[in-house]
């Protein structure tokens, strides 16, 4: 296999949504834009590693050093061992069970692609009398549901390849078997989700995903905006993502009658709009219209935002913007033992450079998963979960309306007057004995 595939099974979730991906992340490459890793992805790769290690001292794999992991996460990365791993005993099958961790596995040739095409690296796999398991860690809190996981699907049939029974090169030996796709997420409300399909769909999903890789590799491969863009690698310079978030715009402002005639600048056209506007003048109606598109134009002016600092700061030009400078910080020029040693100089006690703080409960709750279950019911008990501040959404969200009772408030009866001494006669003061500004 090549270093790199050519369409990875992580991605094929996104081209499912939008084909064109794969050559807008092309050609961003290729003009020198970098994949920027966040903390919590960065994050997420060493509690990757850490559970991945913890399993191959059971198989005698390799073990890859682990830096900067806080003891909080090594916890929170066994725990998802334990329960993907060493509390699952298909691989422990003395006669059937398999396992593997971190194994690389061709997909796309099972698929009817050219092999190299498609490849990549599944967490955990497992096979047993009858069954094959497909794990996957998530360190993040989006919870992904396993039935619609394509990559997990993209992986069953890698795995597939492995075990020789995929039924895409040779008949399946095993027709009552069954596949098993688990998202294994320990900071997720539950840490292990899985779906069970019978070993007769795997055929299903070749044809499913070969479909989506023909697609994104076809170079007139459409690009269809979504809430998937903040991911895209060619997020701020997509033309179709301003054309759909312009266009929403265009009709919540102006009706049937909003798009700009053909040729115009679409942004000159969508400043007239609302220019056209005079205060007072939007409705109920035109207001929830708006709304409708906020969400992408937000997203849509922060990457934009980004994309404009980058180029001011390589010496870029962006007319009519420039960089300031921004607030100014303060921070100690000594160690943390001079600067403590200099507060107390200063009169400072103890309580003072060190106030005490009660931990917050999600502080917490990764250290107590760690504990006994007892300690970990004491813990339960020991808050309770109140429902936050009225937030605004779309009419189709999932969550319940609060209405508008929430908003009534009885108002409060008027304090009872508290008792005080009597005031003090007090001598009158002549004018001419105040201050001048006092007059």
């Amino acid at each position: 296999m090549s270093e790199h595939a050519a369409v990875q099974p992580s991605s094929l979730d996104a081209l499912r949504l939008c084909p064109g991906r794969w050559n807008a992340t092309q050609a961003a490459e290729e003009a020198g834009v970098v994949d920027e890793s966040s903390p919590a992805a960065e994050r997420g790769t060493k509690m990757h590693g850490f559970a991945a290690n913890l399993a191959n001292r059971v198989i005698g794999g390799p073990e890859e050093p682990i830096e900067g992991l806080s003891s909080e996460d090594q916890l929170i990365a066994a725990q998802a061992y334990t329960e993907a791993v060493e509390n699952d005993d298909t691989w422990k099958d003395p006669v059937s069970g398999k396992l593997w961790i971190e194994q690389k596995v061709e997909i796309g040739k099972f698929c009817g692609l050219p092999p190299g095409i498609l490849w990549g690296t599944m967490d955990i796999g497992m096979a047993g009398r009858h069954v094959a398991k497909v794990k996957d860690y998530k360190f993040g809190r989006h919870v992904i549901d396993p039935r619609y996981w394509l990559q997990g699907k993209a992986y069953a049939i890698g795995l597939g390849g492995l075990l020789d029974w995929s039924g895409l090169h040779r008949g399946i030996n095993d027709r009552e078997g069954r596949i098993e796709l688990s998202i294994v997420q320990p900071e997720a409300p539950e840490m292990e989700r899985t779906a069970v399909f019978s070993i007769n769909i795997l055929e299903e999903w070749a044809a499913e995903i070969k479909g989506i890789v023909e697609s994104a590799l076809r170079h007139d491969a459409p690009r269809i905006p979504g809430d998937a863009c903040k991911f895209c690698l060619a997020k701020d310079t997509c033309r179709e993502r301003l054309d759909v978030a312009s266009e929403g715009m265009f009709k919540a402002l102006g009706g049937a009658a909003g798009a700009p005639a053909a040729g115009a600048d679409p942004l000159a056209h969508l400043a007239d709009l609302v220019s056209d506007k005079a205060p007072g003048d939007l409705s109920a109606d035109e207001v929830g219209r708006i709304l409708d598109q906020a969400p992408f134009f937000e997203g849509l002016f922060k990457d934009l935002r980004a994309r404009a600092v980058k180029m001011l700061n390589r010496g870029d030009s962006v007319p009519g913007w420039k960089m300031v400078p921004g607030r100014n910080k303060r921070k100690w020029t000594g160690t943390d033992e001079e600067v403590i040693a200099g507060l107390k100089k200063c009169g400072l006690k103890q309580v003072e450079i060190f106030p005490p703080k009660t931990p917050t409960v999600p502080a917490v709750e990764p250290i107590i998963r760690g504990k006994t279950k007892k300690m970990q019911e004491r813990f339960a008990a020991m808050y309770v979960s109140e429902p936050g501040n009225p937030v605004l959404a779309p009419e189709g969200d999932s969550r319940p309306s609060v209405g508008e009772a929430m908003f009534d408030r009885v108002p409060e009866a008027p304090a009872e007057p508290v008792a005080t001494e009597p005031t003090k006669d007090l001598t009158p003061v002549d004018d001419d004995d105040l201050p001048e500004w006092m007059k």
